[in-house]
């Protein structure tokens, strides 16, 4: 839960409004010329955006100058990698600039710890989400005091002070968030010009990467495997250890140069890991998942950074969604869901535990679809429609009225077959 209001933060409050405004009216010739050098160095889009979570773990939209190239249409290559123009940017923390707007707009701080993906938010403590209960800064702790001289430093423990380093247990906390905030804020909010003094060639200062398993290594794992190092870029999150598939094929073979470490055997004999289940068929996502229930692997879910998840989105664990997935709001989507690329998912709607949308798959307002049903690519389900449990909707089909589970439909509306 977020902090209380008090006559403290609503002083740091204030001096975020003031600092980021004449922050952002001052620098506004260094920021146009940022813009215009991310432009003659690689193009649009200028600006790059990625889901964070802020104070109370909603989520948000944060903005940086794009340091990365375009990605590329195959997501079986290799992630984006730093453009000319992105280096100097990230060296100097001008990258960071656009985030002075998220302080505008109440989703950051001008100090606090640093805003974490939502797959990593998923695997917080009780103990960690204390984090969550003020806003995320623009710098913090680690980033006065040089990234890279940290390896796990108390940014990195969200039981630690985000900006002065001590034990966050309120009174034992000698600035945020406790009572001195407003001041720690007037004295932290200079520190990109001390780090810049520094010297600021470092690494984030975060947790250690979750070691991690893709079980399936077939199109749909590469294509995962591609969606964790494209993470690994904005944010060192995953040590993706390799494939586990149950192909005699397979064994001891590597796929795009990740080593296939053993079958769904070998793999209930492991701990300390998390696992993400990148089959493309739903009813064989759900079998995995039950030889896995004995073990303490943990689920991990996987989002693209292109994509959108507003506060109100429910997503079950072990949940991926690809790029371009467009899960609109008020929508509940089960454990070990797959989301492909640029589908769309209205309003209320549910989506049980193991349901597959194929690329461009059309999930309207009010529908719901029930476990492990797979809708085919550019496949269209019209609002308030309910698809039963392992049924399987044609590439193209329209779906006007409720299916029966465990049928194929096909056609324009789509009929079981």
């Amino acid at each position: 839960m977020p902090e209380p209001p008090s006559v403290h933060s609503t002083a740091k409050r204030a001096l975020d409004l003031v600092g980021a405004g004449l922050l952002l009216v001052g620098l506004s010739p260094l920021l146009g010329l940022v813009a215009l050098s991310v432009w003659l160095d690689d193009g649009r889009p200028i600006l790059f955006a990625q889901t964070r979570v802020g104070r109370g773990g909603v989520p948000f939209r944060l903005f940086k100058f794009r340091t990365l190239t375009h990605e590329p249409d195959d997501p079986a290559r290799a992630a984006a990698h730093t453009t000319g123009v992105g280096g100097v940017l990230r060296r100097w923390a001008l990258d960071e600039l656009p985030q002075l707007w998220n302080v505008l707009r109440g989703e950051m701080s001008l100090v606090g710890p640093r805003p974490t993906v939502p797959d990593q938010v998923a695997r917080y403590g009780p103990h960690e989400r204390r984090r969550l209960r003020v806003r995320p800064g623009l710098t913090g702790w680690a980033q006065i005091h040089g990234r890279n001289a940290l390896s796990r430093g108390p940014s990195a423990s969200t039981g630690t002070c985000g900006t002065c380093g001590t034990a966050a247990s309120g009174s034992t906390c000698r600035f945020w968030p406790a009572r001195r905030s407003f001041w720690c804020g007037a004295w932290a909010c200079t520190g990109p010009t001390r780090k810049t003094l520094r010297s600021l060639r470092a690494p984030s200062c975060m947790p250690d990467p979750t070691p991690l398993l893709l079980v399936g290594a077939g199109g749909f794992g590469r294509e995962v495997a591609a969606l964790v190092e494209t993470l690994n870029q904005q944010a060192l999150t995953w040590n993706l250890r390799g494939f586990v598939d149950d192909d005699p094929a397979l064994r001891d073979a590597t796929v795009m140069e990740i080593p296939v470490r053993g079958d769904v055997d070998w793999l209930t004999r492991q701990t300390d890991l998390s696992v993400s289940l990148t089959i493309g068929d739903g009813s064989a996502r759900r079998a995995v998942a039950d030889r896995l229930t004995a073990t303490d692997l943990q689920p991990a879910t996987l989002v693209h950074p292109t994509v959108s998840v507003h506060r109100t989105v429910r997503l079950g664990p072990g949940t991926i969604l690809c790029q371009g997935a467009a899960p609109t709001v008020d929508v509940q989507i089960g454990p070990h869901a797959v989301l492909d690329q640029h589908c769309t998912v209205g309003h209320d709607a549910v989506l049980d535990a193991f349901v597959s949308l194929r690329p461009g798959a059309r999930i309207s307002g009010s529908a719901h679809l029930e476990q492990a049903v797979t809708v085919g690519a550019g496949a269209v389900v019209l609002p308030d429609v309910t698809i039963g449990a392992g049924t399987t909707v044609g590439a193209g089909a329209v779906v006007t009225e409720d299916l029966p589970p465990d049928c194929t439909a096909v056609g324009r509306p789509a009929r079981p077959q």
